[in-house]
């Protein structure tokens, strides 16, 4: 059984390409547990709820790993903490921003519409990022040629 696992991660590992999936599965966590929570106002289920939260928790997870080891990887050592220490000032400020625009557009509009503008902004961060240069990267920078088996 092991050797079967081995010899199947080896060949995902060959052949998905670094951006597909550094950025490609976070991409996919995101928008997909956005569309599952808005899916919710058709069919309320308890499944569906909670299958969207799984993923919103693990999404930023896998994004958190991914973007850190390729900021990491292409950040001179000097600026690695500067780097980082900007990223999360970014991150952590915007979220009080969010949660304002979030609350606003639920007070005027309703929840409906806040899941509707949730989807529409994961899908509008995945259409950038998907045409951005990481996306095409073939392996990380100062990754050796081969993958070892």
């Amino acid at each position: 059984m092991v050797p079967l696992f081995y010899n199947a991660r080896s060949l995902w590992a060959r052949r998905l390409s670094t951006g597909l999936t550094v950025v490609g599965l976070g991409l996919v966590v995101f928008v997909f547990s956005s569309v599952l929570m808005l899916a919710t106002l058709g069919w309320p289920s308890p499944w569906l709820a909670g299958a969207s939260f799984f993923l919103m928790g693990s999404g930023p997870v896998l994004w958190v790993i991914a973007s850190t080891t390729l900021r990491q990887a292409v950040t001179p050592a000097a600026l690695i903490g500067r780097a980082s220490a900007v990223i999360m000032t970014a991150t952590y400020g915007a979220r009080p921003l969010g949660a304002l625009v979030g609350a606003g557009l639920g007070a005027a509009a309703g929840a409906p519409w806040c899941l509707a503008l949730a989807v529409l902004a994961f899908a509008l961060q995945a259409a950038i990022i998907l045409r951005s240069p990481v996306f095409r990267l073939q392996r990380m920078p100062g990754a050796p040629l081969h993958v070892p088996a």
